[in-house]
C-alpha cells in the first residue's frame, strides 16, 4: 500500500470509529474535522474516541499526545506513526 492509501485506510478507520462512538453513522468527518465542528462531541465523547481508536491501532496514547489531537488529521498522523495501520 502506498503511503496515500494507509492515509486514507487510517482516515476511514478513525471516520467510522468516530460516527460509532458518537451514534451518528452519516456523520461526515474529514481530517480538518475538529471536536468543536460536531455537535455532540464533547469531553466524555472525546476520552472515548481516543480509547477506541487506541484499541483499533493497538497504540496507547501519552497524555501529551491526547492533548496535541488538533483535528481528526493529528490523530491520523499518530495512528501512521505509531499504530498497527493494517489492524
Amino acid at each position: 500500500m502506498s503511503n496515500s492509501q494507509d492515509r486514507a485506510a487510517v482516515l476511514t478507520k478513525i471516520r467510522s470509529i468516530i460516527q460509532t462512538e458518537l451514534r451518528q453513522p452519516d456523520l461526515a468527518i474529514e481530517e480538518h474535522t475538529t471536536a468543536a465542528d460536531v455537535a455532540g462531541w464533547d469531553s466524555m465523547a472525546h476520552v472515548q474516541i481516543i480509547i477506541a481508536a487506541e484499541k483499533a491501532f493497538g497504540v496507547r496514547l501519552k497524555v501529551a499526545e491526547i492533548g496535541n489531537v488538533e483535528n481528526v488529521g493529528s490523530l491520523v498522523d499518530i495512528a501512521l506513526a505509531r499504530g498497527r495501520v493494517g489492524a
